[in-house]
């Protein structure tokens, strides 16, 4: 008896359903807006149909992001806010592909306009943070992860994300015990590899192999936490060479 494959999803792509023109030549742009596809004219849409089609391009959008095709993910989320423009999970899902692309400017109005009808501020806060960090302004981003974390001080992405900017501000005592708290409200190997990197920043050489030795293989952070541990060793090394081994009692590798 035979059993029939299981069937995998079916993606559209709207960049392969564009009817493809001759190339042509443009002039290189470093702010070059990637300008979405909207397959459907939207205005003549049946109200009856609009939500269906808002979930469906969110769904398709959910799925590019899975197999990392950002540029179709930007095209759905885009065709979805068109079908319905008040749904702050697809501004934001939007928002943090154009911060992947590179397009932060664009990312903040539809970070601000979730911000205004959202019932997550957490994540709206979250991701305006993120867009400030991106242009390299910890400071502001710091403001807004704060704010994130009044609304919901349990967030894991908020206590990370805070203990990263804190760790770009320079302040690694601090960002340490945000690290730690999101640890002890759920365990994730983000939060022990950066407990791990900031040891390492601080010379506690010992604590920071324990933390990156406790990140197993398959872990997305387990190929960092490998590097981290031999950048570890090369800076013991150097130091025991200088200094000799009897210096301090973490250098007992």
């Amino acid at each position: 008896m035979s059993i029939a494959p299981i069937k995998k999803p079916v993606i559209f792509s709207p960049s392969q359903a564009v009817k493809k023109e001759a190339p042509r030549e443009q002039k290189p742009s470093s702010n070059q807006n990637i300008l979405p596809v909207i397959i459907y004219n939207h205005s003549t849409v049946p109200d009856k149909n609009r939500e269906f089609l808002a979930k469906f391009w969110e769904e398709q959008g959910d799925l590019h992001i899975s197999n990392g095709e950002y540029k179709d993910a930007l095209i759905c989320y885009s065709n979805s806010i068109k079908f319905n423009p008040t749904n702050s999970i697809t501004l934001l899902k939007k928002a943090r592909i154009l911060i992947k692309l590179g397009l932060a400017n664009d990312a903040l109005e539809f970070c601000t306009r979730a911000i205004k009808l959202s019932s997550n501020l957490t994540e709206a806060f979250c991701v305006k943070a993120d867009i400030y960090l991106r242009h390299n302004l910890p400071s502001l981003a710091a403001k807004y992860y704060k704010k994130a974390l009044r609304h919901d001080p349990k967030s894991i992405e908020g206590l990370n994300s805070m203990g990263k900017t804190l760790v770009k501000l320079g302040k690694l005592a601090q960002a340490e015990k945000y690290f730690l708290k999101a640890y002890q409200i759920e365990p994730n190997d983000e939060s022990l590899f950066q407990i791990a990197e900031v040891n390492r920043m601080k010379g506690n050489y010992k604590v920071s192999i324990q933390y990156y030795k406790r990140i197993k293989p398959g872990s997305l952070f387990f190929e960092k936490a490998q590097e981290g541990e031999r950048k570890t060793f090369q800076q013991l090394a150097s130091i025991i060479n200088r200094y000799g081994k009897t210096l301090n009692p973490d250098y007992s590798y």
